[in-house]
């Protein structure tokens, strides 16, 4: 009964894994890959124009999704359950996605109200489906930006 208890669970567990790790296709990607480049600790967030006045999640509360320490990798911070292409098209289609760098130390000296306030980011990128597709979906942040 144990055993049978344990290769169901096993069995389980090796779907739900199969089902949640989603690939990019051509038509269909999932996230933008983002490369910290610079010498600072920066944090990545993306929204819409619409959802910017509203606000949007604060990144620093979740430090293991959007913090990206020098020279890292973050595959996470920029990524969404459905097709990132969906955002662009149909009746609410947006024409650009808005991708901010934030520095660490300004997160944690100043009010997120304030940030969104005086647009305190080290870079605001608005970039097209064309962008990003021009882009590889990859998007590179360097102290020199």
């Amino acid at each position: 009964m144990k055993r049978t208890i344990y290769l169901l669970l096993i069995i389980c567990m090796s779907l739900t894994a199969s089902i949640c790790k989603k690939e990019d296709t051509d038509d269909c990607h999932y996230r933008i890959t983002f490369y910290n480049r610079s010498d600072r600790t920066v944090y990545v967030a993306m929204t819409q124009e619409r959802y910017y006045d509203s606000g949007f999640p604060n990144p620093f509360l979740s430090p293991e999704y959007f913090k990206t320490k020098p020279g890292e990798i973050n595959r996470r911070a920029l990524s969404r359950r459905d097709c990132l292409e969906y955002d662009f098209v149909g009746e609410f289609g947006v024409k650009e996605k808005l991708i901010f760098i934030l520095d660490e130390k300004v997160l944690q000296t100043h009010s997120w109200d304030e940030i969104l306030e005086k647009r305190l980011f080290l870079k605001e990128y608005r970039l097209t489906l064309d962008d990003l597709r021009r882009m590889e979906w990859k998007l590179t942040y360097s102290d020199n930006d």
